[in-house]
């Protein structure tokens, strides 16, 4: 018989945060069984967060005595922001109950649309901030054989190990997740595209911004809720350029075929955050570093900050999916 891969205080054990690299559902539940019985078993809060093949398979391997709660990938992997709300969600529940929790996580990627990998990508560096050490253990699965390969390669980057079925090594790419978000950050955004729509604005003028951004929103088509969502969106961001950006900023709106895209720029001589939209300040922060950011990263399918001058966030509305591949 195939010896089984050892899982928790063994070789596999993905000491917080890892990347677990397979070739398909049999490999993948031959890491992810044992891990998950292990963690059930020592009392941890376990959660298994998946695709259907995958939760079947791994389910058939489960003992009976094992609890493990399986949540849908494809609900949990909408946007960046929403999927580490989840996240800081299982945090809050723990610090409540004081029970550690382990977190199994399949992601879904969009392989062709680089605006959005690069946005999990930096989701996936974050991840480990957001935690406590010891509160959360999280393992990532990627499917090497289904993946583009720049995922693959981009998660040696975001986790600090790696772990197949052969065992669990340090990842040699791996990179601080503040100096990855740096390099993610420091290419120039496109350049706007069709019709552009702008209007300067300062304190006084933010519920003209609200209504500008709804009347661009519903010309878009977007439904009332996703409405309400991106108008609190860019509201926030407009809120921290008139609060914390110089007291001036220029708001900028244009569409294509698939994305709905609004630009704040400040007038500030401030250095953005790139975590603020991603990690949110603990309760013992929250007067230090507000919520904008990571208000709007919720209500937006994807968030860009840059700087110089000033403060630059890009937020894009996604109408369907983006048609254009893009480089590994």
């Amino acid at each position: 018989m195939e010896e089984q891969p050892k899982a928790r205080g063994g070789p596999l054990y993905p000491s917080r945060h890892a990347a677990l690299f397979h070739a398909g559902p049999d490999e993948f539940a031959a890491v992810a069984v044992p891990y998950l019985v292990d963690a059930a078993r020592s009392g941890e809060r376990v959660v298994a967060v998946m695709t259907d093949q995958t939760r079947d398979v791994v389910a058939t391997g489960l003992p009976d005595d094992v609890d493990v709660e399986f949540a849908d990938a494809h609900a949990w992997y909408i946007t960046p922001g929403q999927a580490m709300r989840r996240f800081d969600e299982y945090l809050s529940q723990r610090e409540a109950s004081g029970q550690p929790v382990s977190i199994l996580a399949e992601p879904v990627w969009p392989d062709h649309d680089l605006i959005r990998r690069r946005a999990w990508h930096r989701c996936e560096s974050l991840w480990r901030l957001s935690a406590p050490p010891d509160a959360v253990s999280l393992l990532c699965a990627h499917d090497i054989h289904r993946l583009n390969p720049g995922i693959v390669e981009t998660a040696r980057r975001t986790h600090p190990s790696v772990i197949t079925p052969s065992g669990r090594e340090p990842s040699t790419g791996y990179t601080e997740p503040r100096e990855l978000c740096d390099e993610l950050a420091a290419g120039e955004l496109p350049a706007p595209g069709g019709t552009l729509s702008m209007m300067d604005f300062d304190i006084g003028d933010l519920a003209a911004v609200r209504s500008f951004v709804a009347r661009m929103a519903r010309l878009a088509r977007l439904a009332v809720h996703r409405v309400d969502d991106v108008v609190t969106a860019v509201n926030e961001v407009a809120l921290n350029a008139v609060v914390h950006g110089g007291g001036h900023g220029c708001l900028r709106c244009w569409r294509d075929p698939w994305q709905l895209i609004f630009e704040v720029q400040d007038r500030g001589d401030g250095r953005p955050d790139q975590l603020a939209a991603y990690v949110r300040p603990r309760r013992e922060s929250l007067l230090d570093s507000g919520l904008g950011l990571w208000i709007a990263n919720q209500c937006s399918d994807v968030l860009e900050v840059r700087d110089g001058p000033g403060w630059l966030v890009r937020l894009y509305t996604f109408l369907r999916a983006p048609v254009a591949p893009a480089a590994n």
